[in-house]
């Protein structure tokens, strides 16, 4: 093989992988790998896979708004860069180790019986995971996962 077939034959592999990889970023994206229950009528949180964070927020469905795609924050913590565990939980409320608090629970939502739950978890690599869940899906103890599957264990 001369080196000028050797050079086409490497970029029509490089075009047929970024093509391929292209393909692959522009599908849907995968399901959240976030659990949710409720400890003490306060949403909780498990990471089913390991990440380093800038920010978790934690929102729900404005109730003075009459739009139902209104949220508000309730709580939210910062970090230049702190490792979230696989299988770490995450209290609402309780700042997770190298993080530090920006807005701080707000307890008249989690007094009021809070039903839709959002959580956003921002990686330093640029992507977000987010999680929407439904509290009232939970029959007692248990954990949902984004599909709305209720689970015994977390992750």
């Amino acid at each position: 093989m001369n080196t000028l077939s050797k050079i086409s034959f490497s970029r029509v592999l490089l075009s047929i992988f970024l093509s391929g990889s292209v393909l692959a970023l522009s599908s849907c994206s995968p399901p959240s790998r976030i659990m949710a229950s409720v400890m003490d009528g306060v949403p909780v949180f498990a990471v089913c896979e390991s990440s380093l964070a800038i920010s978790i927020e934690v929102s729900t469905l404005d109730p003075s708004s009459t739009e139902t795609s209104s949220l508000v924050r309730i709580w939210r913590v910062l970090s230049s860069e702190a490792l979230i565990d696989e299988g770490q939980i995450i209290l609402t409320g309780v700042t997770p180790e190298g993080f530090r608090e920006d807005l701080p629970l707000d307890r008249a939502f989690t007094d009021a019986a809070i039903d839709y739950v959002y959580i956003a978890i921002s990686s330093t690599r640029g992507n977000t995971d987010v999680a929407e869940f439904r509290l009232s899906e939970l029959s007692g103890s248990g954990w949902l996962d984004s599909s709305g599957r209720v689970q015994t264990e977390p992750c």
